[in-house]
Formats: C-alpha cells, structure tokens, sequence
C-alpha cells in the first residue's frame, strides 16, 4: 500500500472512505419516517471509486475528482431518502390520502366515544368541523392554517352567551387543536397520510405541527434582523449552494410558504413590466395572489431563468424534505438557535410590511391570511422599530397640537379686545 497522508472529509458528511487503501468512498444518506405510525430509519448508499494513483500527487488529483462526484451522488440521496415515498418503500400496503371527515369519524368510533365526557368532545370536534370542511385532504394542511383556526376559534368563544368573563382560557383552544392532533396521529398509523404530509413533519415534534398556545400569553413568531438574514444567505454562499442562497433571498422578500409556492411558482408567473408575481395559494382554497417583487428578488428571476427553461418553467424544485433539509444546515452552519424555524422568513417578512406602515389588510392580502387578526397577532412582532414608530407618531400628534393652541390662544385675545372696543 502507498503510503499517502490521509486527507480530511467532514464528520457525519456521509462521505467516507471505504477501507484503509483509500481506493473508494462511500456515500450514505439517511432519514426516519413515520410508516403505520412507527419511526422507521431508511438508509441507502452508493461507492465512488478513485482513479488509479501511483503516489501522492496523483492522488490528489483523483481524490477531488472523486470527491465532486460523491457529493453529487450525496444530493441525490439525500432527495431519494427525503421524497414522500422514501418511508414506505418495503411496504406495499399505502393507502391512499385520506379526508380529515373520514379520519376524525374513524377515531371518534374506535376511541373517543368509549371516553367519558362525550359531550365535551363533542363540542370540540363541531367547533373543528366548522373551520375545517371535512372534504379536506389531510395533506393539505400548514402551520398558517392552524393558526388562523386558532384566532378564529377564540373569536368564536369569545363570542358564545355562557362565556361571560369575556376572556378565554388557552387552555380552551388547546382542547380543540388536540383533536386536529389526535385525528393526524390516527391517520398515520392507519396510513391515511405519510409523516410529510404534516404541518410540520419533523419527527421530533411531539405535536405533530399543531402546537398548543401557551399557558400564559400568545406566542409571538420569533422574526430575524438584517444581520441574521444577512448570516443565513451568507452561509449558503459560502457552502457553494448559490441555488438557496437566492430562495432564501426570495422567501425573506415575499413571505412566501416554503412548501407549496416557492416550489411550484414558474417563471411565467413573473410579469417583469408590472414588476409582480401572480401565484395561486394552494394551501389556502387556491385563490390568486398579486404582489409586487423588489429589486434582488427580479435579479433572482434573471438568474433562475434558465433553470426554469429546463425544468418546465420552475424556478425552484426543491421537494418539502429538501427545503426543510437545507434550512436546518444553513442555520446550524450560521450559528442560529433551534428557535428560527424555517416558517421565520415568513414571520420576517409580514413583521417588516406592518413595521413599513401598510394597512393592515394589505399585509393580509399581501400574506394571503384570512383574517387581519391572523397577520397581527401571530406574526407581526412589536419590534423596537414599531414601538419607535408609535411613540414618534405621538410626539407629532402633540407637537401639532400645541401649535394649534398656540395660534387660537392669541385669536381669543384679540376677538376679546374687539368685543370690548364695539361695547364702547
């Protein structure tokens, strides 16, 4: 065997060398799944081989060779074990998508109503019913959804003749999104749906994409400054995936989902006259959405434009495992905490449009939300910017109003001396 110093390959990169004689690599992807409700690993993996090398400036040259093609191979990996399938793959038996009706009238005859307080739960699952048509598709779900449920449940509450303190209880509206969690963990293990199809299919995630309010106030969606966006794009230039670099650019400037338009909008869609984007929000009923674009966002169209020729007018066609995949590494690499989940770019951007001045219902329009409340309450972050906004609106509003009495006081004055000449 030559001797030949051993180069350096990042740890847990899933490239490696296969043996002590530094011929191969071996590229390894894995991934859970959650398949009849049961967390299942799936793993794959492919071998590289090095060109032939006598010492070790040949060696050299075939490791980078090799090294560029096993991190290719990496990629796509990584999108096999990501894709929606991946999880079942040995498993023949996949039902088809299901309805939440269908999924939430199976759990209520094999659990719920061999329960006691029946009556409670009833309600419960009526005031569900009325926000959520039954018809739905249990993969058409997102977190905007569930909290714009969570708003107008509360509205609902709120409103009810028995709810005299004229407050409610989180605790209120954390019963009704236990339903909603229940009926998706009862869907998975019965395969009415895949782990991807969740709001949020991280595995980890107890709560399944549904989180519970907070016991003493609202949580507000955290949002990242300029520098944090700034750090974030940075990394993934610096990791070589220019690719994301401009999504990323895209997302915080349009507050666009992840999942379901940036994925699916084509360029086409682009009216670079009107400098806008016309794109359906498939999540929320299909309805059309116009917003305009800024300046770096039509430099990312420029860019993207050949892509898009060759991928049926795509701009992007990331998978929502990718995506997820590559927000987790850039913030990771970024040195950002667990808390700016990948849904931040959309918190950011809503924050900035109401921190701008805009109306509250063209921030609704803009962020596709059905109700302003919605946009407000959970999104839009009283920043210091915000509240330096307001208390500068009211020292305006007060310096006007001195000037204003400033100029009457004198105005009565004067009427009065000529009241008392017209007396004489």
């Amino acid at each position: 065997m030559i001797n030949i110093r051993r180069p350096y390959l990042p740890e847990k990169g899933g490239i490696r060398f296969r043996d002590k004689t530094l011929a191969s690599l071996q590229v390894s992807a894995s991934k859970h799944h959650i398949v009849d409700g049961k967390k299942k690993l799936v793993r794959t993996s492919e071998t590289v081989k090095l060109e032939p090398f006598t010492d070790e400036k040949t060696f050299n040259i075939s490791f980078k060779k090799a090294l560029a093609e096993a991190e290719t191979k990496k990629r796509a990996l990584d999108a096999k074990v990501s894709s929606k399938g991946a999880g079942v793959l040995r498993n023949s038996k996949v039902a088809k998508i299901g309805t939440f009706g269908a999924a939430l009238d199976a759990l209520w005859n094999s659990q719920y109503s061999k329960q006691e307080q029946t009556a409670n739960t009833k309600i419960y699952i009526k005031d569900v019913l009325n926000f959520f048509d039954k018809n739905k598709k249990l993969n058409s779900f997102d977190i905007d959804q569930i909290d714009e449920f969570k708003v107008h449940i509360k509205n609902v509450i709120e409103n009810r003749t028995h709810c005299g303190s004229g407050t409610v209880a989180n605790s209120s509206i954390n019963k009704r999104l236990g339903v909603i969690r229940e009926t998706f963990r009862y869907a998975l293990k019965h395969r009415m749906m895949n782990n991807d199809d969740l709001p949020n299919p991280d595995v980890r995630k107890k709560n399944m994409g549904v989180e519970d309010l907070s016991r003493s106030e609202p949580s507000i969606k955290p949002m990242l400054n300029v520098q944090e966006e700034s750090q974030l794009i940075q990394q993934a230039r610096d990791n070589g995936d220019e690719e994301y670099a401009d999504a990323l650019i895209w997302l915080f400037d349009t507050g666009m989902r992840h999942d379901g338009e940036l994925n699916v909008i084509k360029y086409s869609d682009v009216n670079l006259k009107s400098k806008s984007i016309s794109f359906q929000r498939r999540k929320t009923g299909g309805n059309w959405s116009v917003i305009p674009l800024t300046q770096r966002c039509l430099e990312v169209v420029k860019r993207r434009s050949k892509f898009a020729l060759a991928n049926g007018g795509r701009l992007w066609t990331y998978t929502r495992g990718q995506l997820r995949h590559k927000w987790d590494l850039v913030r990771r690499m970024a040195g950002l905490p667990k808390k700016f989940s990948s849904y931040c770019t959309r918190h950011t951007c809503c924050t900035r449009l109401v921190e701008s001045g805009l109306p509250a219902n063209v921030v609704k329009d803009w962020m596709g939300h059905k109700s302003v409340i919605t946009s407000l309450t959970y999104y839009a972050k009283s920043s210091p910017k915000l509240l330096d906004k307001a208390v500068n609106a009211l020292e305006t509003y007060n310096q006007e109003c001195d000037a204003t009495v400033g100029d009457v006081i004198p105005m009565l004055g004067h009427n009065s001396r000529n009241k008392e000449k017209t007396k004489k």
